[in-house]
């Protein structure tokens, strides 16, 4: 039986279906030019997970009777954290380094202690200013230098 996929493990490549022209982005993360990054096409990375955390800010004061007043401060900071994996290259072309250093790149140039302004995230169609607080990348397969990653980010109120 033949091989379909054969070459060096850890690489990776992105198949193009030409009959699924039709494509929903559901997140994306902007520099300041207004350009996507953190994708494939430019960094050889794979976004595999997003969640986002929200709170009100409020207080309960519970009193004589079982009567609770709620007070509403606002909003609180929230959270959204971004994980993907990171190959040691791609079969479309060599990378001169792994593409989890890709990732680090972009968190030394992106995090709160380096850059004073936000970034913008969007996930669907709606758009959050966060601040990049934390990156922990892991080696999930020694053999084929598979690297997990995890952005942590804190979004401003609305």
């Amino acid at each position: 039986m033949p091989a379909i996929f054969e070459g060096c493990p850890g690489r990776v490549v992105a198949v193009a279906v030409p009959v699924t022209n039709c494509q929903i982005s559901m997140i994306s993360v902007k520099d300041d030019a207004n350009n996507d990054v953190l994708t494939y096409l430019r960094d050889t990375v794979v976004l595999t997970r997003v969640t986002v955390n929200q709170s009100a800010n409020v207080q309960f004061l519970h009193t004589i009777g079982n009567r609770v007043y709620v007070y509403a401060f606002g909003d609180r900071m929230g959270q959204i954290t971004l994980s993907g994996l990171a190959f040691i290259a791609s079969c479309d072309n060599d990378l001169t380094s792994h593409s989890a250093k890709n990732v680090l790149d972009w968190y030394r140039l992106n995090k709160a202690s380096t850059r004073a302004n936000p970034i913008t995230v969007t996930v669907f169609d709606v758009a959050f200013q966060a601040f990049v607080l934390a990156l922990n990348t892991d080696v999930v397969e020694p053999a084929t230098k598979l690297v997990q990653w995890t952005l942590t980010l804190a979004t401003l109120p609305d």
